[in-house]
């Protein structure tokens, strides 16, 4: 897995990406580990996704 920061995205996006093709047991674990975090952290989120003060 490899960091990747994205220009011209909202601040709070956060995307999980492989090559076509290549989605083996690593990253189908790490993409549902990530939703389960959005969905019980959903505080945590709203918070992200709040604009800058």
């Amino acid at each position: 897995m490899r960091y990747i920061p994205l220009t011209g995205a909202p601040g709070s996006t956060v995307a999980v990406a492989w090559r076509r093709g290549l989605r083996g047991p690593g990253v189908e674990q790490f993409a549902a580990v990530a939703q389960q975090v959005r969905d019980r952290e959903s505080a945590i989120v709203r918070a992200l996704e709040a604009p800058p003060s």
